[in-house]
C-alpha cells in the first residue's frame, strides 16, 4: 500500500508519495509541481532559513512543508 503526504509548493497543497523509509523523491516533488527544469527548489524551513533542494535526491521533511520555486543562478559565464 503506497503512503503519501502532503507537501506545499508555491502555496499549493500536493499529494506525494513517501517510501517506506519516510523519504520522498525530489524529481517526483517537483514533477507533480510543474516545477521547470532551470528552476531550483527551495524548502523554506520553520526557522525562516531556506535549503536549496537538488534533484535526484531523497529528501526527508515533515508533512505539509513548505517549497517554493525559483530562478537558478548561474555566475561567470
Amino acid at each position: 500500500m503506497q503512503h503519501y503526504a502532503i507537501q506545499h509548493v508555491n502555496g499549493q497543497p500536493l499529494k506525494v508519495p513517501v517510501a517506506p523509509d519516510g523519504s520522498i523523491d525530489v524529481d517526483v516533488l517537483c514533477q507533480l509541481a510543474n516545477v521547470a527544469p532551470d528552476r531550483a527548489l527551495v524548502l523554506q524551513r520553520p526557522d525562516g532559513s531556506n535549503q536549496l533542494v537538488p534533484r535526484g535526491q531523497k529528501l526527508t521533511v515533515r508533512p505539509g512543508a513548505q517549497f517554493v520555486d525559483a530562478p537558478t543562478h548561474r555566475r561567470g559565464a
